[in-house]
């Protein structure tokens, strides 16, 4: 297909989207939306940033018969398993990463909500990351390199400290995989929020009115990623291999 009719497309289903799509959507707030269901180890808990094994390594913790706190979970397509994001405190520092669902001996899957990516943010600069949205959580020792193309995806928002956090997903090609890190809203020069149909409203705690969604802003938002897709650019929330990267494999 070319670009002119992948364009094409996408403008119909824009206007389709856009016509059909309430002003006000749903609310996401996700210190609220989290399960924080406490689970038990039957295994030592290895651990990513982000649900599969294309993302970096935090480390492995604990013992079997340990519990800590499950967040939420995050289904890995190229391993074909559920991954969960869990809570946990070690060595005195506070943690928020992923481990396989297989870990766990009593976990109900359907007591978790399940993620998604809200949208995307321009993030230029160089950032400082943290395993949670307050700088009570360990600090992330390698920061996010700066790139000035680089939009990166938001999974996650929260205000617990009176900051705005985002949780956010991109490639580090330094470290030839993909990361997910906790970083202040205002950190790496941040602009050019886009928020999909679902998430339209996200809005922080301290905030006296829910904003809605501008006129036009989804369609505008999908014509520039149309545009990105019919250069054949990476899509938000989509992994896709790239030279030097990390394969998925099997063994999580």
């Amino acid at each position: 297909m070319n670009t002119r009719r992948i364009l094409a497309v996408i403008l119909v289903a824009a206007l389709a989207v856009s016509l059909a799509a309430p002003a006000s959507a749903g609310v996401y707030v996700p210190d609220t939306w989290y399960a924080h269901v406490t689970v038990t180890l039957n295994q030592r808990m290895a651990t990513r940033t982000g649900p599969g094994t294309q993302y970096d390594e935090p480390g492995s913790f604990f013992s079997a018969g340990t519990r800590v706190t499950a967040l939420s979970r995050a289904y890995d397509p190229y391993n074909g398993i559920w991954w969960v994001q869990v809570e946990f405190t070690y060595g005195g520092a506070y943690y928020r990463a992923y481990t396989g669902a297989k870990r766990f001996s009593d976990l109900n899957l359907d007591d978790l909500p399940e993620e998604q990516v809200l949208g995307t943010v321009y993030a230029p600069a160089r950032m400082t990351g943290y395993y949670g949205p307050t700088p009570a959580f360990k600090r992330i020792a390698r920061d996010i390199p700066a790139d000035p193309q680089r939009d990166v995806d938001i999974i996650a928002v929260s205000s617990e400290a009176g900051t705005d956090y985002y949780q956010i997903e991109c490639y580090d090609p330094d470290m030839g995989c993909y990361r997910r890190a906790w970083v202040p809203r205002e950190a790496g020069g941040m602009s050019r929020e886009y928020f999909y149909s679902d998430y339209e409203d996200v809005y922080w705690p301290g905030d006296t009115q829910v904003p809605s969604a501008p006129p036009g802003q989804l369609l505008l938002f999908l014509l520039l990623r149309g545009q990105e897709l019919a250069r054949g650019h990476r899509l938000p929330g989509a992994f896709q291999q790239r030279p030097g990267e990390n394969r998925p494999r099997h063994g999580v």
